[in-house]
């Protein structure tokens, strides 16, 4: 159920402002004034029963991820679901509560020292789901 109710909230929410590439070249130094937003259409899911591994069971989806932490997003008119690791879902979690770039990173390392920005950052603009408020 809450995972419909999250679809259904990314499928009504307003359009956000896309985010350029260019603007997450950011130096390190910057991170405290920075703070990028989650595109409206963005809901996070974290539970305690693997909700993705059930969603795709329930809808004939094949997939050996066991993730927790799901992101629900729009492309277009289409709801569409994606798992997150843990550094990458409290990275995500911080900056929808008003986090800035730099607390959001830090919080995101305590997780996993390995947490990749880079690449967290490149998906997320690909997929719509952060963009900075300018």
């Amino acid at each position: 159920a809450r995972i419909e109710l999250a679809k259904q909230k990314s499928y009504l929410a307003a359009n956000s402002v896309e985010a350029k590439f260019d603007q997450f070249d950011i130096a390190i130094e910057e991170f405290a004034q920075i703070f990028p937003q989650l595109n409206k259409a963005v809901e996070l899911l974290d539970s305690e029963l693997p909700l993705f591994q059930i969603w795709q069971q329930y809808n004939d989806i094949v997939s050996t991820n066991l993730s927790q932490n799901l992101i629900i997003y729009r492309e277009g008119f289409e709801v569409c679901l994606a798992p997150l690791a843990d550094d990458e879902y409290k990275f995500l979690q911080l900056i929808a509560g008003g986090a800035n770039l730099e607390d959001a990173v830090i919080a995101a390392l305590e997780v996993n020292g390995s947490f990749d920005l880079r690449a967290l950052m490149l998906k997320a603009i690909g997929e719509g789901w952060l963009y900075l408020n300018s």
